[in-house]
């Protein structure tokens, strides 16, 4: 192939040839048209690899631009929901710590020790049903639950109980035979009794009791007398007695 008059043929390098150069013949204007095709194809599937490159990375630009939204809102979620969650902790912190105080506060207000103890001094005669007994005689009384004017203890705390009583029989000479039940009872309520009698003259008898209770803050535990009419009492000998103590808290 002669290149020179195909570059002719293209207008690139005519000057160099003579006139009579420029004319070529048919198989090489065959070629020269061929390899223009060839060209042209070429051109054609570079702009259509062009066009698709820039469609891929048109629609990569436009994810990567969605990414970054979304990506966008959930730092926002998660900057606000840290937000709340140190919220909820300074806010939970701040309960506890009121908790806390309360708990403490309410601890200092509670004794941790509470007991009494108490005795009858005298006799008591003639009692009516459902009198309460009055042990007027205090021995103990830590945290001041017992109050020796009415023969009431009053829960200064929730927990459990002990309680004792003990109640003496004792026939003087002359007078009836002495016979007493008496019954611990809890705002009212019948708990569990003691009973003692004494049929013939200086002839002790000592009934007694122990209970073991839940009672709560406030409530109040009392004797209370309900069968026979007399209740032996001596400041020496000291029979009929109450007692009281917090075995622990609840």
């Amino acid at each position: 192939m002669d290149w020179k008059k195909i570059l002719c043929l293209l207008g690139i390098v005519c000057f160099e040839l003579p006139i009579q150069a420029a004319q070529v013949d048919s198989k090489d204007l065959s070629t020269l048209v061929n390899l223009m095709g060839m060209m042209q194809a070429k051109i054609d599937r570079l702009e259509k690899s062009e066009s698709a490159l820039k469609q891929s990375i048109g629609a990569l630009v436009s994810t990567t631009a969605q990414f970054r939204v979304k990506f966008d809102q959930l730092e926002n979620r998660l900057k606000q929901c840290e937000s709340r969650c140190e919220g909820n902790i300074i806010e939970k912190q701040s309960t506890r710590n009121n908790e806390c105080l309360t708990l403490d506060k309410a601890k200092r207000q509670v004794p941790e020790v509470v007991a009494f103890s108490a005795y009858l001094d005298h006799v008591v005669r003639n009692l009516a049903k459902n009198q309460g007994i009055v042990y007027n005689q205090v021995l103990y009384n830590r945290a001041g639950g017992y109050d020796s004017t009415t023969g009431i203890f009053t829960a200064p705390t929730t927990g459990i109980y002990l309680f004792s009583w003990s109640v003496m029989a004792r026939k003087l000479g002359g007078e009836h035979a002495y016979d007493i039940w008496l019954k611990l009872v809890v705002n009212g309520d019948h708990k569990l009794a003691a009973v003692a009698e004494s049929r013939n003259d200086a002839d002790d008898n000592q009934g007694s009791s122990t209970v073991i209770l839940e009672v709560n803050q406030g409530d109040k535990v009392w004797l209370v007398h309900y069968g026979g009419t007399d209740i032996f009492g001596n400041d020496n000998e000291r029979t009929s007695s109450f007692v009281g103590v917090l075995l622990y808290m609840l």
